[in-house]
């Protein structure tokens, strides 16, 4: 906890995206930062970690979504960092999840409340 913010961070097996929820001081939801990853895994020693794709998407509780560092995403591709392959994943994790937030199916944003106040009360 830093100036009275929490981050709970998600790393969902079978996606390809890492999520960061910000809460303020009175328990509530402030944004969902999301990663795009190549690879979501566990080390040997059981920590979570994401390959991360550049590409973000940041939901916030009022509906806004936005897109982040598709420069950063395209100048990877330009450096040789990703394959071509990776920038179109990317691209395409992104629209699915923005379209997956904006329906209201995203199962993380729906329920990052309920788990951050579950977790605060144990």
């Amino acid at each position: 906890m830093s100036n009275n913010y929490v981050w709970l961070q998600f790393f969902p097996s079978s996606g390809n995206f890492m999520l960061t929820a910000t809460f303020n001081a009175e328990g509530d939801l402030v944004q969902c930062y999301y990663d795009i990853a190549r690879k979501i895994s566990i080390t040997e020693n059981g920590i979570p970690y994401c390959e991360d794709l550049y590409l973000d998407v940041v939901a916030l509780p009022n509906g806004l979504i936005f897109t982040l560092d598709e420069d950063e995403l395209l100048g990877a591709l330009q450096q040789g960092k990703i394959t071509k392959e990776e920038y179109d994943h990317a691209l395409l994790e992104g629209a699915n999840l923005r379209d997956s937030l904006k329906m209201g199916t995203n199962h993380l944003m729906n329920k990052v409340q309920v788990y951050y106040d579950f977790l605060k009360s144990i």
